[in-house]
């Protein structure tokens, strides 16, 4: 769907761009409380740690988590159970720092991606009680769904505290447990990550318990912040607070090469950042660089325990060199794209489904793919607009999913749901609404994917995604808006915008093109930008703000990108040639010879070509009647096809 700003209806008290940004992102506003109470950072802006922590909600049970570990023997060694993925190192960092600064003997465990999988396991649980001789387990990041592993650790006379955010299973919730959930005990606002989690924790017993130590929780603070965008938590609410101060931090520490904060940015995907003199820390250093780089590091080797013990040691001793861990996040590109061609070899893009649920041979791999198949989800999701459950078999009789969901449709709910109709599938796993991992028998597979696309097609709500034309008229306006309203992220997403102009010119080197009055940050392959000078362009955008010399347009990947490689007047013929992200000259190559044919047969044989979405589709007539049903047909459907997703 295709609007306008300038003709947009205001809500009361807000301009036309806010406005837009409130209702696009289907959030209920009817009053100021509304607003102050959904983006704080507007209505207070926090510029101190201690305003962040003195305004910070504190979340239920608090009070018997701080008791509990006062009435802990700091000599009974504490067991930190967290995640791999970059919530749950952060979740453990955190929980592991503040304990130790408190002086108890804490270590942590956190299962091998590649070979455990998520979660409390029972072996795991009695493995480490028997090295360590735990007598107290914190988990974080995970545990809401560890009944079984918890009661194991009971049995061998372990205390457990569950530390979570993640939704309940009532099948798998551990009983007579310490749990802090915000989502299990219904806080006001509960979607927060786990580290975020853990730092509410860790503020409140260091007030407690050594309050004037309470200075180096500021250093956990940012790690926080970052497992909360590379979560995809909402931008909303109280994270908003907590973002916008971990990037501030960022950008202040940037040139201090003794920051540990400084040094965990570099070793984790930011050195371009850091070496870049007019960038600025946005959301999107986290979810383009940091984040993924975490996640690399379980995706491809299992373990993040090295990573772990190095954060730790840079917090506790700055001076001490960091390694870079963005070499197993180009190992990790490498194998994705791999995995990414085996499916799409495999897929019919003529008939796309509403979901896909796709499951990998891992023998047929030097590697083990079950640290990847989420990415393999995620592009699947965004590429396609469906939804996509990706995994491998975990053994001879279940097979591990990775899904990811669409905004029009809550994933966890239909997992839970197809779980109550069929208990034979034997489905367990956990998530959000938008991301979750399942398990099941592989023998009931196809029944599982029926069953899916079935609520799909009954619990899908429609989705019709909104690209406002550009208007350079309200520049100023929509420039400054959006730059007022940062960050943006889950929950509060930018504004798309479409620009039509001529294609002038391209900076291959920073990957700038000049459209006519406007430069685009886009990806060009070499060989086709020749074609396109001078040609009429269609460009879908959004606006960043990284960078000190001003905003920054960026051409969407996931949107449709087209080009028109030349037009004929109506009253002889017209051809019409869309280019799905450059991709089509590229993946079809062969087309081009038939173009040329066709070219120079024109307007003999008085073809129509229409080319469109990825696939390329040949639609000729020869009689005049054919050619004015389909000229028809384009004028109907041109506008929704070319903003599709």
């Amino acid at each position: 769907m295709e609007k306008k700003l300038s003709t947009y209806e205001p809500i009361e008290g807000f301009n036309r761009v806010a406005s837009a940004l409130i209702k696009e992102n289907g959030l209920s506003i009817s009053s100021y409380e509304d607003f102050d109470r959904l983006f704080p950072d507007q209505a207070k802006p926090i510029i101190t740690y201690d305003e962040f922590f003195e305004q910070m909600p504190i979340l239920k049970n608090t009070d018997k988590f701080i008791e509990a570990i006062r009435n802990h023997n700091k000599k009974d060694s504490i067991c930190v159970a967290g995640d791999y993925d970059s919530d749950g190192v952060m979740a453990t960092v955190i929980m592991c720092y503040t304990l130790s600064r408190l002086g108890y003997d804490v270590h942590f465990s956190i299962p091998n991606r590649l070979i455990d999988g998520y979660g409390l396991s029972t072996s795991s649980i009695e493995n480490d009680i028997n090295q360590y001789n735990t007598k107290l387990i914190i988990t974080v990041d995970n545990g809401i769904t560890g009944a079984e592993a918890v009661d194991i650790a009971k049995k061998h006379g372990v205390n457990v505290i569950v530390t979570d955010h993640h939704l309940p299973d009532n099948n798998q919730i551990p009983v007579d447990t310490l749990i802090i959930d915000p989502k299990y005990n219904l806080d006001n606002f509960s979607d927060i990550c786990g580290a975020y989690v853990a730092l509410k924790l860790c503020y409140a017993l260091i007030k407690e318990l050594q309050p004037q130590d309470k200075m180096f929780i500021e250093n956990l603070l940012p790690l926080a912040g970052i497992a909360t965008i590379a979560d995809m938590m909402p931008v909303l609410e109280e994270n908003r607070q907590l973002i916008k101060l971990t990037l501030n931090t960022i950008n202040n520490v940037k040139y201090q090469g003794n920051d540990p904060l400084y040094k965990i940015i570099y070793a984790l995907g930011g050195s371009n950042f850091v070496k870049n003199p007019y960038s600025i820390a946005t959301e999107e250093l986290i979810s383009f660089s940091i984040g993924p780089a975490i996640n690399a590091v379980s995706r491809v080797s299992g373990d993040v325990t090295d990573l772990v013990n190095k954060i730790l040691e840079c917090l506790e001793k700055p001076w001490v060199y960091m390694p870079s861990f963005i070499n197993m996040n180009i190992t990790r590109r490498k194998m994705t794209d791999e995995l990414l061609k085996e499916f799409s070899n495999n897929f019919d893009e003529n008939n796309i489904p509403n979901s896909i649920v796709y499951v990998y041979d891992n023998n047929e791999y030097e590697y083990n793919i079950r640290g990847i198949v989420g990415l393999i989800a995620n592009k699947i999701s965004n590429k396609y607009k469906i939804v996509s459950l990706v995994g491998s078999m975990k053994d001879d009789k279940v097979v591990e999913l990775s899904g990811r969901s669409v905004p029009n449709f809550n994933l966890y709910d239909s997992i839970m749901r197809i779980k109550e109709q069929h208990p034979e599938f034997e489905i367990n796993g956990g998530g959000h609404a938008q991301a979750m991992g399942v398990s099941l028998l592989y023998s009931y597979i196809e029944q599982f994917r029926t069953a899916l696309e079935e609520d799909i097609n009954q619990n899908a709500k429609i989705y019709d995604p909104v690209v406002f034309e550009y208007e350079p008229e309200m520049e100023d306006e929509i420039v400054d808006t959006l730059g007022d309203l940062q960050p943006y992220g889950q929950g509060f997403q930018k504004l798309t915008f479409k620009y039509s102009g001529i294609f002038l010119s391209y900076d291959n080197e920073n990957k700038i093109a000049i459209i006519s009055d406007y430069k685009f940050r886009m990806f060009i392959p070499q060989n086709q930008i020749d074609e396109l000078i001078g040609t009429d362009i269609d460009v879908l955008f959004n606006i960043s703000y990284a960078d000190s010399n001003g905003p920054i347009f960026n051409v969407i990947k996931e949107w449709k990108f087209f080009k028109a490689l030349w037009q004929v007047f109506k009253n002889e013929q017209i051809i019409r040639i869309v280019n799905d992200s450059y991709r089509f000259i590229k993946e079809t190559w062969f087309v081009k010879k038939k173009i040329r044919k066709w070219k120079n047969s024109f307007p003999r044989n008085r073809k129509t070509i229409f080319l469109w979405k990825e696939e390329w589709m040949i639609i000729f007539n020869e009689a005049k009647p054919k050619y004015e049903k389909l000229d028809e047909l384009l004028n109907d459907t041109l506008t929704d096809i070319r903003f599709s997703n």
